[in-house]
């Protein structure tokens, strides 16, 4: 249902509303919510509703624990097994910070923002979820164990199938809510099943995922049964998918298909530790129709990646690596976001795997690239991999063998380019960090100068607009966007997408950065780096610098050899002592 806030008001009057609850994500996928009563409505519509976020995992502690919730109006649905009389509705809602400033960890905001990105360079995407669950006894005290309802197998029917009746209640309850069920099912497992999705706008089919678990789980219950949306919940069972099917059009009506596609195939590695984000989840990877190598076929369920067989608009792609633990906000967000790396980088797709990976024999798996099977391989895939050396600090004093090497992982972290990508209007941008050369010479000859940030680098923006764009106002926003570019004297130029492709395609930046830092020791440097990594370059500067940092006092202690960040003790990395950032963190 679709409501304005006056009507929203109006209909809780109406229809004898007599809570409103609102709803939730914490950045695990459980749903929260607060009830209030209709009164309030008002209230909430204009100031929000206040939340203690020290209380939910992930939002963070004591120190700034006020968050607010703002009910959005267009998610108004009412919750079909509350009592008719006093009724319940639901609405989800935005979360900001006491000054109305977007709450960093509102997962649902990332997605709206991967959403809006990709409009602004002409895309849109579509999302159909596919969700399995099992549906188990309970006890002689109401609580869950590991029978299954029924022993029956894929599609099979009644009276096998006895989650038959259970699955259509989920089924009319959602239809009630406004949610459109598409077809359902009994899956492989015992007292398995699946109910599918007609496709939607990446926001609502979220939404309607977070509900329709709810909705599931309280169904079971009302039917003395548990629904279970674990990754693996019998270790001889098939484990639970939750089968996401993606599609784009592209406004220009480009057939950027492959490129979507290509483009979450290079990222499915590191995308495995929010898709799957439980232990179990790599007990299901890899086995009974779960993925196990980033991969593609046409209709081939063994692969990664599936294109169904469907004509036109419903041509899409199925990713089939994903478990129910997910967060749907988060993995919409991610695919999104790997998706558009795909378009604008014009990926090529690589050759399709017309073959059974299950039964394929170890030298033809060894050519795919494996997903990860458990937390350390997770770890491995979440690592980027190249590794720099950043840099080898000696002592003037140490024999060259007793170097101290510290490796420092990187990726793509062009921040800048991104942020000028997000005004409207904007088609695809480059940034480049160039250091001032009077600043570039006072610190190569020795010099220790206090420079502010418009001293030390110049900022080079070059873009690509879409047609009929305000070019004037675009400038103007990037020059005075702060903790970006409104401290540092910006040059904007507007190109061709060929001229950025062309001339624009290697390092986001100038390659040389200074940056000021200061030793163990307390003695303060201003530094000059020489940067060959795709990343933001002041940011991998003041890496640089907690690196340096790090490498001196582990001298102090003698501490040799090669070694990445994740063996570093952070108070080797801090400004402060070991001693102020025990009490910072305690």
């Amino acid at each position: 249902m679709k409501y304005s806030k006056a009507e929203i008001i109006q209909y809780a009057q109406e229809e004898d509303v007599k809570f409103i609850r609102l709803a939730f994500c914490d950045v695990f996928g459980r749903q929260k919510n607060v009830s209030i009563m209709p009164e309030e409505l008002p209230r909430a519509f204009a100031y929000g509703i206040a939340i203690d976020a020290s209380s939910i995992a992930g939002f963070g502690d004591e120190e700034k624990s006020d968050l607010m919730l703002h009910p959005e109006p267009d998610t108004l649905i009412p919750l079909p097994w509350r009592p008719e009389h006093g009724r319940v509705v639901q609405m989800f809602s935005r979360i900001t910070y006491p000054d109305n400033t977007p709450f960093i960890c509102d997962t649902r905001n990332l997605l709206k923002q991967a959403v809006a990105d990709a409009a602004n360079a002409g895309y849109d995407f579509t999302f159909g979820a596919e969700q399995e669950f099992y549906l188990f006894l309970l006890d002689e005290n109401g609580k869950p164990t590991k029978i299954p309802y029924d022993e029956a197998g894929y599609m099979d029917i009644a009276p096998d199938d006895r989650g038959e009746n259970v699955r259509r209640e989920i089924c009319l309850t959602l239809e009630k809510m406004g949610i459109r069920p598409e077809s359902s099912h009994h899956e492989q497992g015992p007292g398995q099943n699946e109910i599918d999705f007609r496709y939607s706008d990446a926001l609502t089919a979220a939404d309607n995922t977070m509900t329709f678990r709810r909705v599931v789980r309280t169904i079971a219950q009302r039917n003395g049964l548990f629904a279970d949306f674990s990754a693996k919940p019998l270790a001889d069972a098939p484990g639970n998918g939750f089968h996401i099917n993606m599609s784009v059009k592209d406004r220009a009506d480009s057939d950027i298909f492959s490129h979507m596609i290509a483009g979450v195939l290079k990222h499915a590695r590191v995308m495995t530790a929010f898709l799957n984000p439980a232990e179990d989840s790599y007990l299901r990877l890899g086995k009974q129709k779960a993925p196990g190598y980033v991969s593609w076929s046409a209709e081939n369920r063994s692969q990664l990646v599936r294109i169904p067989a469907a004509p036109g608009e419903y041509r899409r792609m199925e990713l089939r690596s994903p478990d129910p633990c997910a967060n749907p906000y988060l993995a919409f967000t991610l695919m999104i976001r790997a998706a558009l790396d795909g378009i604008r980088k014009e990926l090529p797709l690589c050759a399709p795997s017309n073959l059974n990976l299950y039964t394929a024999p170890p030298e033809v798996l060894s050519k795919y690239e494996a997903l990860p099977r458990n937390y350390a391989d997770l770890a491995d895939a979440c690592r980027p991999v190249h590794l720099h050396d950043a840099f080898s600090l000696r002592h003037p004093a140490m024999p060259s063998e007793k170097r101290a090497k510290l490796f420092q992982p990187y990726d793509a972290l062009d921040g800048y380019s991104d942020a000028i990508r997000r005004i409207p209007g904007v088609r695809d941008a480059r940034q480049y960090t160039v250091p001032v050369e009077d600043a570039l010479r006072r610190v190569r000859a020795g010099e220790q100068p206090e420079l502010t940030a418009r001293e030390k680098h110049l900022r080079e923006c070059y873009v690509v607009a879409e047609d009929g764009a305000d070019r004037m106002k675009i400038e103007k926003t990037i020059r005075e966007m702060p903790n970006y570019f409104a401290d540092y004297d910006t040059t904007v130029h507007f190109i061709t997408m060929e001229e950025l492709k062309r001339d624009h395609s290697a390092l986001p930046h100038g390659g040389e950065v200074i940056r000021n830092g200061e030793s163990s020791d307390g003695t303060k440097h201003v530094m000059s780096f020489s940067l060959h990594l795709d990343s933001n370059p002041e940011f991998t500067g003041s890496v640089l610098v907690s690196c340096a940092r790090a490498v001196g006092r582990m001298h102090g202690r003698e501490i040799f050899g090669c070694h990445t960040l994740f063996d570093v003790a952070p108070a080797d990395l801090s400004a402060v002592s070991p001693e102020e950032l025990r009490k910072r963190m305690l």
